[in-house]
C-alpha cells in the first residue's frame, strides 16, 4: 500500500515539470495540403486542380525510357517544364537541380525536366545537347506539347504531385525563392516531419530562409497564444531582406495581438541584436548604445509603440512604407486605417515639397547675386 501511494505522489510531482517542458510543434505538410499549394498562380483546367489526381503522363526520354505516372506511384513527382529558348526556364531548372542535388538517388522522389514547346525556336536536338552539357542527373523528354497544354502548363511552370498521384502545388514563371519554395514543398510531402522551434532557428542559421518564414507562419497559426514569440523571429527574418516588409508584417500582428506589448519587447530585443550585429544604426557608429529602449513600454499604446518602432528604425518619414500600409489595410477592407496611413503619406510628401521649393528659392537668390 505504501508503495502504491509513493507512486501516486511522485506521479503528481513529476507531472508539472513534464507539462512545463512539453515542446510545441508542427506537422509542414499538413500546412502545404491546406494551403501552400494555393499560393500564387495555379491551373483549374480538368485534369490539373490543386488537390485532384494529375492527368495521367506518359512521356519518353531521348534515350527510349519510359516515364509514366501509373510507374510514379509512392513517389513525390516534380514536374518542371521548360525549353532552352526561356531563360527564365533555364534559371529555374539550374536552380532546382542544385537544391534537388542529393535527391536524385531517392526512390521515393522523382524530378523530371519536361521539354515544353522547344519546337518555337525549331532547332532539333538542341535540348538534347543543352541538357547534357549542364550535366543534370534527373531525365528529360523533348517537346511533350500535347501533354503541356491539356494541364494549361507554361514555361516555365512546375508542376508537384504527391505519393497518391494528387496534384499538391503549381507555379507559374521564375521569381527570386521560387527554387527555394517549391524545395519546400517536397521536402514537408516527402519528409513529413515535425518540427519546432528550434528547427526554425537551425533553418535560419543555414540560409532557408523561405522554409523558416512558411514554418513561422504556421507556429502562429497553430499557436496564436504564442503569437510574440514566432513573431518575432519572423520580424527578424523579413528585416533582413526588406524592413518595410517587415514593419507591414508586425502592424498586422500587433494590431491583433492581446499580448501586443509583449511581442514590442521581442522586436526591439531581436532589433538590438540585428542593429549591433549589422552595424547599421548611427547609435553603434558613434558608440552610443541605448539601454532603455523599451522603458515605459507598459503604458504605450499600440500606436505609440509602432511610433517608437519607426523611429528606432528611421522610417518614421518613409512616404512608401505609409503608403504600402494603406494599401494592405484597404485590401482587407479596413477603409479608416487606410485612410490614416494615407494622410500621413501626403502630410510627409508636402513636407518635402516645401522643403524642395524653400531650396529652390535660396538657389535663386544666390544665381541673383551672380549678376
Amino acid at each position: 500500500m505504501k508503495k502504491i501511494v509513493i507512486s501516486c505522489v511522485l506521479i503528481c510531482l513529476l507531472f508539472p515539470v513534464v507539462a512545463q517542458v512539453q515542446i510545441n510543434s508542427i506537422k509542414p505538410r499538413d500546412y502545404v495540403i491546406a494551403k501552400l499549394g494555393k499560393h500564387g498562380h495555379f491551373t483549374e483546367v480538368d485534369g490539373a486542380r490543386i488537390g485532384e489526381t494529375l492527368r495521367p503522363f506518359d512521356f519518353i526520354t531521348p534515350e527510349g525510357e519510359k516515364l509514366t505516372s501509373d510507374a510514379m506511384k509512392g513517389k513525390v513527382v516534380l514536374l518542371d517544364f521548360w525549353s532552352t529558348w526561356c531563360a527564365p526556364c533555364r534559371k529555374l531548372t539550374e536552380e532546382l537541380d542544385e537544391l534537388f542535388k542529393d535527391y536524385h538517388n531517392r526512390s521515393d522522389f522523382q524530378m523530371i525536366g519536361v521539354n515544353y514547346k522547344e519546337d518555337v525556336v525549331k532547332k532539333e536536338g538542341l535540348a538534347e545537347k543543352y541538357w547534357k552539357e549542364k550535366g543534370y542527373k534527373f531525365p528529360m523528354t523533348v517537346n511533350d506539347n500535347v501533354y503541356g497544354d491539356s494541364i494549361n502548363a507554361g514555361n516555365p511552370a512546375v508542376f508537384i504531385v504527391d505519393q497518391e498521384g494528387v496534384l499538391r502545388a503549381v507555379r507559374h514563371a521564375w521569381s527570386e525563392n521560387k527554387a527555394e519554395e517549391l524545395y519546400f514543398i517536397v521536402w514537408a510531402l516527402l519528409e513529413n516531419p515535425t518540427i519546432d522551434r528550434k528547427d526554425i532557428e537551425t533553418a535560419l542559421d543555414e540560409g532557408y530562409k523561405v522554409k523558416a518564414t512558411y514554418l513561422l507562419d504556421q507556429f502562429i497559426e497553430t499557436y496564436p497564444d504564442q503569437t510574440a514569440e514566432y513573431a518575432a523571429l519572423k520580424f527578424r527574418l523579413l528585416y533582413q531582406k526588406d524592413a518595410r516588409e517587415a514593419l507591414v508584417f508586425i502592424k498586422r500582428i500587433l494590431d491583433q495581438d492581446k499580448e501586443f506589448r509583449k511581442l514590442g519587447k521581442e522586436i526591439f530585443d531581436v532589433q538590438y541584436i540585428e542593429w549591433e550585429k549589422m552595424n547599421l544604426k548611427k547609435e553603434f557608429q558613434r558608440g552610443q548604445i541605448p539601454i532603455n529602449i523599451t522603458e515605459g513600454i507598459e503604458t504605450w499604446s499600440r500606436e505609440k509603440l509602432y511610433d517608437k518602432l519607426l523611429e528606432r528604425v528611421g522610417l518614421q518619414d518613409d512616404v512608401r512604407l505609409f503608403k504600402n500600409l494603406a494599401s494592405k489595410y484597404e485590401e482587407s477592407g479596413d477603409v479608416a486605417q487606410a485612410r490614416v496611413y494615407f494622410q500621413k503619406a501626403i502630410v510627409i510628401n508636402q513636407k518635402q515639397i516645401e522643403k524642395l521649393q524653400s531650396e529652390v528659392l535660396s538657389f535663386e537668390k544666390k544665381i541673383q547675386t551672380y549678376k
